[in-house]
């Protein structure tokens, strides 16, 4: 199988109740629910849950973006990639 290099791993406590408005993501990065309950809203007005042990490949670094509501508190794992 493909393997995809990572520059780090960055681990972050989530707090429950807090909205980001539309964003793009910072980099490509994955983003593991480790233990917080995310929603995330798409530009075409759809929108996804994420549940600890979903795994996010984030790629919209340009443009609109994304919306992130945390649903539950907890923490997720940041992976950037080249």
């Amino acid at each position: 199988a493909d393997s995809e290099p990572a520059e780090a791993i960055q681990f972050r406590l989530r707090r429950g109740g807090t909205a980001l408005d539309f964003h793009p993501a910072p980099r490509r990065q994955y983003v593991l629910y480790l233990t917080a309950r995310v929603r995330i809203g798409c530009g075409d007005g759809s929108s996804v849950i994420m549940e600890p042990g979903d795994v996010l490949q984030a790629e919209d670094t340009t443009g609109r973006g994304h919306t992130s509501t945390i649903l539950t508190e907890g923490v997720c794992a940041f992976v950037p990639l080249r």
